[in-house]
C-alpha cells in the first residue's frame, strides 16, 4: 500500500532541475518509495547495503557505474563515497554535452542515505551546484490521515469545520496518544508489523550497529543509556551535562 508523501512534489521538482538527488532520512522511512513513485518505478536500482555492491563500487566506481547506466538510483550511497567522484565527473561530462548540443539537462543518478556524517567530511562537496539535497522524516500526521498538508491551527471553530466536511473526525486524547505512540513509520501506518517488534530491531540494526560503530561507542550499554535518556528529554532543551549525568558519562563523549 502506498502512502502519498509530501516531499514527492519536491522530487518531481528538483529532478527537473538537477542531474542529481540525494534523500537524506532515517532508515525505513520511504525514501526509495517516494524516489520511485515521485520518479516512476522503473528506473534501475542498486543498494549498497549488498556487500559484493558495495566492494566493487569502492575498488572501481567507474566500472560500478559503466554496468549500470543511468537514470540510476543508489540506495545508502555514504557506504560507498569513493562513487561521488565518479558521479560528479560523468555529471560535468554530460553537462558539458549539453551546453554544445543545446538539449535541456536530464536526472542521471538519484541518491538516497541513511546517515550523512561520512558525507560531511568532505565527500558530499563535489557536488555542489550539482546536487539537490532533500530531507526526508517519518509520516507526518496529516501523510498517515491521508490528508493534505495543511498549516495547524489553534482554532477550534476551524476543526469543528473540518468534522463537519466530512474528511475526518475531531480525535479524543487517546487516539491522539496512540498516534504519537505508534510512530511514523510507514511498515506501522501499514499495520504490517508489530510496533514493540519492529522498534526493538530497529534500535538494534539501526541505532546500536551503524550509529555505535560510527560514534566508536566502546560500552554499548552506556550508548543505549544516552539514546534512551534523549528519547526521554524528547521536545525539551538540550543539556549536554544533564543528559551526560543521566547516561552515566562525560559531557564530552556525551557530545561526541
Amino acid at each position: 500500500m502506498h502512502i502519498a508523501r509530501t516531499v514527492e512534489g519536491t522530487i518531481g521538482r528538483a529532478a527537473r532541475s538537477f542531474p542529481c538527488l540525494l534523500v537524506q532520512g532515517p532508515r525505513d522511512c520511504g525514501k526509495l518509495a517516494a524516489l520511485a513513485h515521485a520518479l516512476g518505478d522503473n528506473l534501475a536500482r542498486v543498494s549498497l547495503d549488498d556487500l559484493d555492491e558495495r566492494l566493487v563500487a569502492q575498488l572501481n566506481p567507474k566500472l560500478f557505474l559503466d554496468e549500470r547506466g543511468c537514470p540510476l538510483i543508489i540506495e545508502e550511497i555514504e557506504k560507498a563515497p569513493a562513487l561521488l567522484d565518479e558521479i560528479k565527473r560523468r555529471i560535468d561530462e554530460m553537462r558539458f554535452e549539453a551546453l554544445k548540443s543545446g538539449l535541456p539537462q536530464s536526472l542521471m543518478y538519484a541518491l538516497t542515505a541513511s546517515t550523512t556524517h561520512a558525507l560531511l567530511h568532505g565527500d558530499s562537496d563535489s557536488l555542489a551546484g550539482r546536487c539537490a539535497k532533500i530531507d526526508m522524516s517519518s509520516l507526518s500526521e496529516c501523510e498517515k490521515l491521508g490528508l493534505a498538508d495543511r498549516v495547524f491551527s489553534p482554532r477550534i471553530e476551524d476543526w469543528k469545520a473540518f468534522e463537519a466536511s466530512g474528511k475526518g473526525h475531531l480525535r479524543t486524547r487517546g487516539e491522539i496518544f496512540e498516534s504519537i505512540f505508534q510512530g511514523g513509520m510507514p511498515a506501522l501506518a501499514a499495520g504490517s508489523v508489530d510496533r514493540e517488534s519492529y522498534f526493538k530491531a530497529y534500535v538494534a540494526s539501526y541505532v546500536e550497529q551503524d550509529a555505535g560503530m560510527l560514534l566508536k561507542a566502546s560500552n554499548l550499554i552506556k550508548f543505549r543509556f544516552l539514546i534512551t535518556a534523549a528519547a526521554q528529554r524528547t521536545a525539551m532543551e538540550l543539556d549536554y551535562g544533564e543528559l551526560a549525568d543521566a547516561a552515566g558519562i562525560d559531557r564530552r563523549t556525551c557530545m561526541r
